[in-house]
């Protein structure tokens, strides 16, 4: 048995008495704090479960927060879009007013004004913000989601993100609607812009009637040729009034601005569409913009149209040979249409010389001798007159009063203004010499697509030896029925008929022209042979065999290759990875691999194909026909200097130049430079004799810049070429400057040179282009600087250029093409040819041109918001094009009206989401406080009563104690 000792008796009342202090000291904190636990090990389970429900409440105030937040945000949305509702509803209001017919140009003009005021009300009602947030910036909310640019243009600058808040736990919620939720591009806008050309362009070429279709309607803009056939220096000149255009003849062309404004104020066409000029004074470049009003399908082309401007009657004497003179007095008298006589004597002995003078005192009256001896008489002010003749006159005159037709114009340029700059959408084929035989189809046969739309035809001909172009034309009519218009456009053949010894001749040629009626874009390729290419027809990029062509070896099998694709505006990357595109051998490409990989990264709806002779070639084409390019880019390795795989230009698809195989160690040996020019640019490029082909090509592409293309691809033995493609789809024309560098190192030249050699003035040059032939008469030419002034006169703007270059001290006469067409020369004689006198062909290209190109056959589309489509608006309103408001603005105005319905539903839906949530939040909130109190808290009363009861039983201990111990203790002691 266990004894009780005093220390065990004094331990036990000693531990209960620290266990009462310690109830008290507790109950007391509690008390004081008012918590249940001061520290986790208090009651870790307890507390643990505690600070869960505390945490669960401090995340969910935190999501209250957060959804107060979004609901502010989307009352300040749904304000700026109730605000943007009221513009766009006003703007509505505006635009039915705009439709009475009654309505004067000054009332429009001022609706016109009040819908672009409302329209920059909108933008800053776009441009709402919150403390400095804009609200439809997306994530960019420190920036304006809509400003204008430099052209007046409202762009968005924001991006396409939705801000969002979490507004339970994992759960977020968007707060806020991006610029492009509320103004969707969901219109499509048409336009057509030209090719550039330099900002003092001029077109003198001849006579132009612009044919400009907006749907179902089209309006005619004249452009009549503003020329004076004479030099005006009071002399009769050999070239005066001979319907030619010669060098010193006031030629007064039409500038971009003056055709803008000619179709802007054109009674018609300002209601289908607005023009303006888009120039840059850093490239020193401009170009032509032709939009759709109404949005609806834009088509422009150029429409043969005879002169209608008068420019004076004509009339050529008998032909009586040189020397002559009169043998008896006599006398002219010319009446003119007012019934005005001047009589002019003609004195025994008079020659030639001395009756014209005579006639040229007559009012309003040009004469000249001719060297086949006749005498021209022309009205000056485009006026009318006859004239009778008696004595020795009447061997010039005859007997009888006698008149002529006014002055026919004889403009040997046969391109139009449309096709020059590149907004033509009819396809136009190669000219062909009146009932000329296009070819034997028994032998060669015919095998075309030809669709447009959800119509297609194929055309086949295998059953005419001697197919002419009425015949070609009257196939495809009975082929395709009524959807495609199939036109055959024909030029006569014009000579100088003032004077039967000169040799200038024009001669009759014939085009074919197809459009589909319903403004649909038409595309045409070969599905076998080479017909379409060959007739000028073409719209699509042909391939080669494509079964022979090897995937490029460079960078290895796991390296793609990358190809560029412009569509319209658009400009796709295409990388292509040798497993997806080869056949089974594992080396060559597959046409269907390869061309269904293109499509698939471009776009099955911008870009379409088939596959061709024999399904070892395929046909690319742009189904929106707005113009498509392709040229080859750069390996992504930088390892690889910026070489290019060169498949297009392998598979015969590059557009633009493909020079010719050069050795990579090869220099050029002596200097020299070469010129690249477009239709706007021109750029000069030296070549020093150490310099390889790389060197050039790389000094070309920092000296090029973004306007042109400029591809080097290597065949990995040793070999490179150059390739080269202008960025805005225009021809690229290549010719050397001194030495030949681009000729015999680079093999990328398309002119065709002379020199004078025995020649030293007259005689004949012929040039024969695009099908059609023209002769030049050099009478009066001395030098090649003459030869080179009367070309560029008498083709204008045209397919033929001429320029005289000094090449190491000798002079000589350069002919390219600007429309990057195939040409012949015949030199006069006497000429030395430096090269051969047709053109090259650099690339795979067949047909009129010497370089690959593809024709554009529908304006270019853009995606349009509201802001563009105020714009349209407002100028269709002041033009009165009451049609395209009433038929197309306002229903999309609707449209955009809905838009922003969306959005305020979208936005009231949001809203009303999150106060429901936060109403929810804040009610369970309620709840999980009480549980958190009911945890974590101490009831009051009841810590009182523990107090009172803590403090007792303290008290109790401490009176136990000392009865207890201090006894015992005392006895001890003594």
């Amino acid at each position: 048995m266990k004894r009780v000792s005093h220390s065990m008796i004094s331990s036990l009342f000693l531990r209960d008495m620290h266990n009462s202090l310690k109830r008290l000291v507790e109950a007391e904190k509690r008390m004081s704090t008012q918590k249940m636990y001061s520290r986790p090990s208090d009651n870790p389970s307890e507390v643990a479960r505690g600070m869960k429900v505390g945490s669960l409440i401090s995340q969910r105030e935190q999501f209250v927060r957060n959804l107060d937040d979004a609901v502010t945000w989307l009352e300040s949305t749904e304000s700026a879009l109730g605000q943007a509702t009221d513009l766009v509803s006003s703007m509505r209001e505006k635009a039915i007013y705009a439709g009475d017919g009654a309505l004067s140009e000054v009332d429009r003009l001022g609706i016109a004004k009040d819908i672009l005021a409302m329209r920059d009300e909108l933008i800053q009602v776009a441009n709402a913000n919150i403390q400095g947030r804009y609200l439809f910036s997306g994530y960019e909310t420190d920036r304006p989601a809509f400003v204008k640019d430099d052209t007046g243009k409202v762009v968005y600058q924001g991006d396409l993100g939705r801000i969002s808040f979490e507004i339970e736990q994992g759960i977020e919620g968007t707060v806020s609607l991006n610029g492009r939720d509320v103004f969707p591009l969901s219109f499509v806008r048409r336009k057509i812009t030209s090719v550039e050309v330099p900002v003092d362009f001029a077109w003198e070429g001849s006579s132009e009637r612009l044919a400009i279709t907006v749907g179902d309607k089209t309006a005619e803009v004249f452009l009549p040729k503003r020329w004076n056939d004479t030099d005006s220096d009071s002399l009769a000149d050999l070239t005066d009034y001979d319907g030619f255009v010669e060098p010193g003849e006031n030629v007064k062309g039409y500038t971009l601005d003056e055709i803008a404004s000619a179709i802007n104020e054109s009674e018609g066409a300002k209601k289908l569409v607005h023009a303006s000029v888009e120039k840059d004074y850093l490239t020193g470049t401009q170009r032509l913009v032709i939009e759709s009003l109404s949005g609806e399908p834009l088509r422009v082309t150029s429409v043969p149209w005879s002169d209608n401007d008068p420019r004076g009657q004509i009339l050529t004497s008998n032909i009586v040979g040189a020397p002559w003179t009169a043998s008896q007095p006599g006398s002219i008298d010319v009446i003119a249409s007012d019934g005005s006589r001047y009589n002019v004597p003609v004195a025994s002995g008079a020659t030639l010389q001395d009756v014209a003078h005579a006639l040229m005192n007559v009012p309003g009256i040009w004469a000249g001798v001719r060297d086949d001896g006749s005498i021209t008489l022309a009205a000056e002010e485009g006026g009318s007159f006859s004239v009778e003749a008696s004595g020795s006159a009447v061997e010039l005159f005859g007997t009888a009063r006698m008149s002529r037709e006014t002055i026919d114009p004889k403009d040997i340029n046969r391109m139009n203004l449309s096709s020059f700059l590149g907004l033509e959408t009819s396809v136009k084929s190669t000219f062909f010499p009146d009932g000329a035989v296009l070819g034997d189809t028994t032998t060669d046969k015919m095998d075309m697509v030809i669709s447009a739309g959800d119509k297609n035809l194929r055309l086949l001909v295998q059953d005419d030896s001697d197919l002419t172009l009425e015949e070609l034309a009257d196939r495809i009519k009975a082929s395709a029925g009524d959807w495609l218009e199939v036109i055959i456009q024909s030029d006569a053949t014009q000579k100088n008929v003032t004077d039967s010894s000169a040799q200038d001749l024009e001669g009759g040629t014939e085009r074919l022209v197809l459009y589909a009626k319903d403004g649909s874009p038409v595309n045409i390729y070969d599905k076998e042979g080479n017909w379409s290419q060959r007739l000028g027809l073409s719209t699509a990029n042909h391939s080669v065999d494509l079964t022979s062509v090897e995937f490029p070896p460079l960078g290895g099998s796991e390296v793609p290759v990358r190809v560029g694709v412009q569509i319209g505006d658009d400009l796709y990357e295409v990388k292509l990875h040798k497993d997806d595109v080869v056949g089974s051998d594992g080396l060559h490409i597959d046409p269907r691999l390869f061309a269904q990989e293109v499509q698939r990264q471009v776009g099955s709806g911008k870009m379409g194909f088939d596959l061709i002779d024999g399904d070892k070639g395929v046909a690319f084409y742009s189904l929106t026909g707005e113009p498509m390019r392709i040229y080859d880019l750069s390996y992504a390795d930088p390892a690889l200097n910026g070489i290019t795989s060169g498949i297009a230009a392998s598979a015969g698809l590059q557009t633009g130049i493909v020079g010719e195989w050069v050795s990579d160690s090869a220099t050029a040996g002596v200097e020299g430079s070469f010129v690249i020019k477009t239709e706007g640019r021109s750029l000069e490029v030296s070549v020093g004799p150490s310099e390889t082909l790389l060197d050039v090509a790389y000094k070309l592409k920092d000296m090029a810049g973004s306007w042109l293309s400029v591809g080097v691809t290597s065949d990995g033995a040793g070999n490179v070429r150059l390739s080269l493609s202008a960025m805005d789809g225009a021809p690229v024309s290549v010719y050397d400057n001194s030495g030949s560098p681009a000729r015999t190192f680079l093999g990328i030249s398309t002119d065709v040179r002379l020199s004078a050699g025995a020649w030293s003035g007259g005689g004949a040059l012929s040039v024969a282009v695009d099908g059609y032939g023209d002769v030049v008469d050099l009478r009066g030419a001395s030098s090649l600087h003459d030869v080179s002034a009367l070309v560029n006169a008498r083709f204008g703007n045209g397919d033929i250029r001429a320029e005289v270059v000094d090449n190491g001290g000798v002079e000589e006469l350069v002919f390219y093409s600007p429309t990057g067409k195939v040409f012949d020369v015949t030199p006069a004689a006497g000429m030395n040819a430096i090269t051969a006198t047709t053109s090259p062909r650099r690339g795979t290209s067949v047909g009129p041109y010497n370089q690959g190109m593809v024709k554009r056959t529908a304006a270019n589309q853009q995606e349009g918001d509201l802001f563009a489509l105020l714009d349209d608006l407002a100028k269709a309103v002041e033009r009165g094009a009451i049609d395209a408001v009433s038929d197309s603005l306002l229903p999309k105005l609707d449209e955009a009206m809905d838009d922003l319905l969306r959005a305020r539903a979208l936005g009231g839906a949001l809203q009303r989401r999150y106060e429901t949530a936060k109403a929810r939040i804040e009610t369970d909130n309620i709840s999980f406080t009480e549980q958190y109190s009911n945890i974590m808290d101490v009831d009051v009363a009841e810590a009182a009563m523990e107090f009172q009861t803590s403090q007792m039983v303290y008290q109790a201990t401490l009176a136990t104690i000392a009865k207890v111990i201090q006894p015992t203790l005392v006895d001890y002691l003594s």
